[in-house]
């Protein structure tokens, strides 16, 4: 038998165990990434997150102007079997917080920085976005290059877009234009959330000053109007291709259409791209 000495050690040794066991599990929690979905402070406001799987690199998705982070849950289903998944809502938008600061890229490129710290979603990201919510992952891939692994632009909003636009018309209808442009962004309630007029232009001249930051960052760009006859509508899809190229390891991925902004509905295919990123970067 065990003398009383021996049993009392033995007893020390397991309660040690067990208080040790105790505080490394909570020890795990406090650093365990956010799972599920609900609001996260950032400071003077919550966020949105939807968070789900697990692995690295984990997948942030960023949408389209006045979209919510439904916007991508087809997607973020298939993809969220192979890594992590995160969703959320920008400041404005869906569930989530108005922001007291401004809605340019650049500010919400920071917000999005602070809402994965937050949630203790480690990098490298792979950073997948669409349109003009391309424009917030070139800021954010120019704020924290190191953070990112990867980066997917479904059907890209270019910063020469409205450029292109403007030259086709004629002077007067340039100022129209404008005008036209400001008008839509104040009648909709989901866009003045996301940004005015002014703040669009404003995010504009931010990636074009920080155009060199995708140089050494994986990129691939799904781009469809490949197949239009319309000169505009080529013109689009050849500053398009311009914007995959400011990568030095680009690949474009052309959707047989004649329309612009249709890749988006090609699920599956996107869904394939994504995965092909997250092997060649891990």
């Amino acid at each position: 038998m065990l003398s009383i000495k021996v049993f009392e050690r033995v007893i020390i040794v397991l309660v040690i165990v067990f208080v040790l066991g105790i505080a490394a599990m909570n020890l795990y929690s406090l650093n365990a990434p956010f799972e599920g979905e609900g609001l996260i402070d950032i400071g003077e406001y919550s966020l949105f997150i939807k968070s789900e799987g697990s692995g690295t690199p984990a997948v942030i998705f960023e949408s389209e102007t006045g979209e919510s982070s439904s916007f991508w849950s087809q997607v973020a289903e298939e993809v969220q079997k192979h890594t992590r998944t995160v969703s959320y809502d920008r400041a404005g938008i869906g569930k989530s917080d108005k922001s007291p600061y401004n809605r340019t890229s650049e500010q919400k490129a920071i917000e999005l920085h602070s809402l994965l710290n937050k949630a203790k979603i480690k990098p490298p990201y792979i950073l997948v976005g669409s349109e003009y919510g391309v424009h917030h992952i070139r800021m954010f891939a120019a704020k924290y290059p190191t953070e990112v692994a990867g980066i997917i632009m479904v059907d890209p909003r270019t910063d020469k877009l409205r450029e292109l636009v403007l030259s086709t018309l004629h002077d007067d209808e340039k100022k129209k234009f404008d005008i036209l442009m400001k008008q839509e962004h104040e009648k909709s309630a989901k866009k003045m959330q996301d940004g005015s007029y002014e703040e669009f232009l404003a995010s504009n001249q931010q990636v074009v000053d920080h155009q060199a930051s995708l140089k050494n960052i994986p990129l691939t760009a799904m781009i469809s109007g490949f197949n239009s006859v319309d000169h505009l509508i080529l013109e689009i899809v050849e500053d398009q291709v311009k914007l995959a190229e400011l990568s030095e390891k680009s690949k474009v991925v052309k959707i047989p259409s004649i329309n612009t902004y249709r890749a988006f509905g090609e699920t599956e295919l996107i869904v394939q791209e994504i995965i092909e990123m997250i092997n060649k970067v891990k």
